[in-house]
């Protein structure tokens, strides 16, 4: 959005692009959690209340990134579990329902996925926004519970 642009995001640079060029570069295999078609369904299957409240929360959620940009930022460089889910959970509090139909319902779709990919012997690099990393129904927190040694570096 134009919004984040001003704030100074710039997509082009995101951690998410960077490793998806590094990757088709290197010619590496390139798997996602999610087909592009789940993810517009998400969005399009949402009814017209849903669809009044996301849009309600994007615009709370601009304010938010505006009000505490440099907040997020240093949570997100330093590691700030913590002040990553609270900053979210401040986003979507006026939301849950759309919060676990976007962030909760997926990681507990991609924890079987992400299972199989670290079994396998290849290493491999698992790219998913930050939202996903923070909190108790987090995809780190649902690793734990499976019995995974999550370390954060």
């Amino acid at each position: 959005s134009s919004e984040l642009l001003r704030l100074g995001f710039e997509p082009g640079l995101g951690i998410d692009r960077y490793f998806f060029d590094r990757a088709v570069r290197d010619r590496k295999e390139r798997i996602f959690l999610e087909t592009n078609i789940y993810q517009m369904n998400l969005f399009a299957g949402l009814g017209t209340e849903s669809q009044e409240k996301l849009l309600n929360q994007i615009l709370k959620d601009l304010d938010v990134v505006e009000q505490k940009f440099s907040e997020i930022i240093n949570a997100w460089e330093s590691g700030d579990y913590e002040g990553l889910a609270s900053i979210m959970s401040e986003s979507f509090k006026e939301y849950p329902d759309l919060y676990r139909r976007l962030v909760t319902d997926r990681n507990r779709k991609w924890i079987s996925k992400i299972q199989r990919l670290m079994r396998q012997d290849d290493d491999v690099l698992i790219v998913v926004g930050a939202a996903h990393l923070a909190g108790k129904d987090s995809v780190v927190e649902l690793l734990r519970k499976k019995g995974y040694e999550v370390r954060q570096r």
